[in-house]
C-alpha cells in the first residue's frame, strides 16, 4: 500500500484538496513573469540550429525519467541526452567524462550513453530537471522561482572535464530546444520515491533520523512541515498557509505543484510544441504511449519487445 495514503484520514483528505486547489491558483502570481519569459523567447525564429534537434524531457525528480530513457534506448536504438553529464551511463568509456552531443557543444547537452549513436533526423530527448526543487533540508524561497529564473534554471547543468575532476557548472541557450515532453508522475508516489531517496543518500550516516518505514515517512513529514513553518508563513500566500495546516508533507505538495506550474507558464512562453505523458500511461497502456512518444519524437520504432518492461511496472 502506499505509504502516503496509508497515513492519511478522511479529514487530511479534504485539507489536501483545499492545499491543492488553492496552490493551483498560483498560476494567477505567475503573468507578470510569464510576459518576462516571453520576451526572453519570442525570437523563436532565430532557433541556434547545429545540425541537430533538442527536445527536453522535463521530469520532476524521482518521477520516472528513466523508464522513459530506457525504453527510448531500446524501442529507437538511440541514445538520449542529459543537461548533467556527469551522470554518463553504460559506456566503455570509464572515465565518466562528458561528452557533448557535438564537439563545439562543450556546455551541453550531453550524451547519456556515449556509445549509443543519437537520431540524425528525429528530435534528442534531453533529461532537464529544472530548479525549484529541493529535499527536506531548504527553505521555501529556494522552491518559490519566478517564470524566467525556472527558465534558465532548464538549461543549466553539470560536466565532468577529466577522470578526476569535480564537475563543474554550465548552461546553454534555450533557444536551442525546439520540442518538449513534460512528464507528470502521481504527486502521492512522487512525494514517497522522493523519502526513499532521501533515505538511500543518508543511510550510511549514524546520525540521520529517518528509516524506510511508514514511521520514518511520518516523522521525516512531521519534521520537515514543522522546520520550515514560519518561512512559509512569511512567504507564501496566508490563504495557501491556513490551508496547509494539518496537510502531511505540505512543503513536499506544495513543491510539486509549484514546479509543474513553472512547467505549464515556461512552455506557453516559449510556444514550442510539447507532449505531457502520465507516468501511470505506462502502466495502463504501454505500446499506446511508447508509439505516442515515438511519433513525438520523429524516431523510428525498431524493437517493439516491451516484455521486460511490462515485468517491470509496479
Amino acid at each position: 500500500m502506499n505509504i502516503y495514503k496509508s497515513l492519511m484520514h478522511r479529514h487530511y483528505y479534504l485539507h489536501l484538496i483545499v492545499l491543492l486547489l488553492l496552490t493551483v491558483q498560483i498560476l494567477h502570481f505567475l503573468k507578470s513573469d510569464v510576459a518576462t519569459v516571453s520576451t526572453s523567447v519570442q525570437r523563436r525564429n532565430e532557433l541556434v540550429n547545429d545540425d541537430i534537434k533538442i527536445a527536453w524531457l522535463m521530469a520532476y525528480p524521482r518521477s520516472g525519467s528513466s523508464l522513459i530513457f530506457d525504453l527510448l534506448h531500446k524501442v529507437s536504438k538511440s541514445g538520449g541526452a542529459t543537461n548533467y553529464g556527469d551522470e554518463t551511463l553504460g559506456s566503455s568509456n570509464k572515465s565518466n567524462v562528458s561528452v557533448p552531443l557535438l564537439p563545439g557543444l562543450v556546455n551541453g547537452p550531453f550524451k547519456l550513453i556515449p556509445d549509443l549513436p543519437v537520431t540524425s533526423r528525429g528530435y534528442i530527448l534531453t533529461k532537464t530537471h529544472c530548479g525549484g526543487y529541493c529535499l527536506s533540508d531548504c527553505p521555501p524561497n529556494w522552491y518559490r522561482i519566478s517564470g524566467p529564473t525556472f527558465l534558465s534554471s532548464c538549461a543549466f547543468g553539470r560536466k565532468k572535464e577529466s577522470i578526476n575532476g569535480e564537475s563543474v557548472a554550465v548552461r546553454y541557450n534555450p533557444r536551442r530546444v525546439g520540442r518538449s515532453i513534460h512528464l507528470i508522475h502521481d504527486p502521492f508516489d512522487n512525494i514517497v520515491s522522493r523519502f526513499h531517496y532521501e533515505v538511500q543518500m543518508n543511510e550510511n550516516k549514524p546520525d540521520f533520523p529517518f528509516s524506510y518505514t511508514i514511521e520514518g515517512f511520518r516523522a521525516w513529514c512531521d519534521a520537515t512541515d514543522k522546520r520550515w513553518k514560519n518561512y512559509e508563513k512569511n512567504i507564501w500566500n496566508l490563504e495557501y498557509y491556513y490551508a496547509s495546516i494539518g496537510v502531511p508533507c505540505h512543503k513536499e505538495i506544495y513543491q510539486f505543484v509549484m514546479w509543474h506550474n513553472n512547467v505549464f507558464e515556461v512552455l506557453r512562453a516559449m510556444n514550442i510544441p510539447h507532449l505531457i505523458v502520465y507516468y501511470e500511461d505506462f502502466r495502463n497502456n504501454l505500446p499506446d504511449t511508447v508509439d505516442k512518444i515515438m511519433n513525438f519524437l520523429e524516431l523510428p520504432s525498431i524493437d517493439l519487445n516491451y516484455t521486460l518492461f511490462q515485468q517491470k511496472k509496479t
